[in-house]
């Protein structure tokens, strides 16, 4: 395996974010038996076919475009685009961006909806130098952040692709140094404030899986120079998944001539509350 050094430290400048609207809203809680009416619900559904509902349910945003094209247009011969998809229900929001030296933004991080596909590019510094840093979104209102960590280096005759995937337990804040959380996500072990996986991107670019008791992060990252990172973010609880999801899911169930009422009926509830789940829905315009 080759070895977690890397050289060199740089600054960059901060992102700027804009916040234009601020919504705070509450809903009931969903109870247990609910949950596990649902999940019943689903169970009769093979892992294939909610992967392939939920597929369909994401609509795909024009910054997955843009992102790619930008970093191509870029002239840098050392870009990575990061990919977040989101299964769940809550909005990922506050996206912060931490370039760990003085490589710097080609597309700006956005919002990620439920049941949407987000992206955005960076690029490495002038000189021989890559591109490695960390990304994190609030996971709606829970208090918590869901982290990625991806390192793309200049030289493939020393270093490898890394990316790493995670979670800050409720309350912890994004730490104000850039290189906080890339330094324990490349160098280091999960804390009690930040448990995550990370893999090397060379020979193999197999996925990993981060999991805790409320969501499944799953990761990718491809072996080149111009590097991109696939993320996705699932709840554990079939509850918890996107409306557009549960609308897709319903329709399966239905056609294997099964109860629906209790998708349905979770449904309704979500159309009748202003915003969904006492979300703190943020617009951010970046």
């Amino acid at each position: 395996m080759r070895t977690l050094a890397y050289a060199g430290r740089f600054r960059t400048t901060k992102m700027v974010v804009v916040v234009f609207a601020l919504i705070l809203a509450h809903s009931s809680k969903v109870d247990t038996a609910i949950i596990a009416s649902i999940s019943a619900a689903i169970a009769g559904l093979t892992a294939s076919q909610v992967a392939t509902a939920a597929t369909t349910a994401i609509t795909t945003a024009a910054s997955v475009a843009s992102a790619a094209i930008e970093a191509s247009k870029s002239g840098y011969s050392i870009t990575c685009v990061i990919e977040m998809e989101n299964w769940t229900k809550h909005l990922l929001a506050y996206p912060k961006v931490q370039i760990a030296n003085s490589g710097g933004l080609v597309t700006l991080a956005k919002n990620v909806m439920p049941a949407e596909k987000q992206s955005f590019a960076v690029r490495k510094p002038y000189g021989a130098n890559g591109v490695y840093g960390t990304v994190s979104w609030a996971i709606g209102s829970t208090g918590r952040r869901a982290v990625i960590m991806w390192s793309a280096p200049y030289n493939f005759n020393f270093y490898s692709n890394w990316m790493g995937v995670g979670m800050t337990t409720t309350g912890v804040s994004v730490p104000s140094s850039r290189s906080t959380w890339f330094d324990q996500m490349y160098y280091e072990k999960s804390s009690s404030s930040l448990s995550f996986v990370r893999g090397e991107y060379y020979y193999s670019v197999k996925p990993i899986v981060f999991k805790n008791s409320e969501y499944e992060m799953e990761g990718a990252m491809n072996n080149i120079h111009h590097a991109v990172v696939k993320v996705t973010i699932r709840p554990i609880k079939n509850v918890d998944l996107a409306t557009p999801i549960l609308v897709k899911l319903e329709a399966l169930v239905k056609s294997q001539k099964r109860d629906t009422s209790i998708i349905t009926n979770e449904l309704k509830r979500r159309s009748m509350e202003p915003f969904l789940d006492s979300e703190l829905l943020v617009k951010t315009k970046v």
